[in-house]
C-alpha cells in the first residue's frame, strides 16, 4: 500500500500542433465571383511569429481585395488561434498560382518554419450560348397591375 507521503509527482505535458492552413472554398470561380480564402493559424504562445507578406502577394497576383471576416481570434490556454476568411474578387478570366507561405515561429535560438500548400484557383468568364435568343431571367415585374 501506498502512503500519500510517497506519491510521486508526474508533471502534465500538453503537446500543441503548430497549424498554418490556407486553402480556398473551391479552385474553380467565374469573372466577378467571390473568392473565399480559408486561413487558419494555431500555434503555442511562447512563440513568437514572423508573418510572409501573404496579402501583398495575393493582390499581387491579380485577386482584387474585398474583406476579412475574422472567424476566430484569441490567446488562451497558452495557444493562439487565428481563423480568418479572407474574400477577393477576380475580374478576367486567369490561373492565379498561389505559392507556399512560410511562417516562422521562434523561442529562444530556435526556428521552426512551417508552411502552407500552393494551390491554384481558376477564373473563367461566364459561358453564353450566342446561338440562342437573349431573354429576361425572369419575367418583369408588374407593380400597378398593368396589363
Amino acid at each position: 500500500m501506498v502512503g500519500a507521503g510517497n506519491v510521486k509527482h508526474m508533471k502534465k505535458y500538453s503537446i500543441f500542433v503548430i497549424n498554418t492552413i490556407l486553402l480556398p472554398e473551391k479552385k474553380m470561380y467565374q469573372v466577378g465571383d467571390k473568392i473565399v480564402i480559408k486561413f487558419r493559424l494555431d500555434y503555442p504562445g511562447e512563440y513568437r511569429l514572423i508573418e510572409p507578406g501573404m496579402m501583398d502577394s495575393l493582390v499581387s497576383k491579380g485577386l482584387d481585395y474585398l474583406t476579412t471576416d475574422t472567424l476566430e481570434n484569441y490567446e488562451k490556454d497558452a495557444k493562439i488561434v487565428r481563423h480568418l476568411d479572407i474574400s477577393f474578387a477576380g475580374y478576367d478570366s486567369l490561373d492565379v498560382k498561389i505559392e507556399k507561405f512560410d511562417y516562422r515561429f521562434i523561442k529562444g535560438n530556435d526556428t521552426l518554419i512551417k508552411s502552407t500548400s500552393p494551390f491554384l484557383i481558376q477564373i473563367r468568364p461566364l459561358e453564353i450560348d450566342t446561338t440562342k435568343e437573349f431573354s429576361d431571367l425572369k419575367p418583369p415585374e408588374n407593380p400597378l397591375g398593368m396589363v
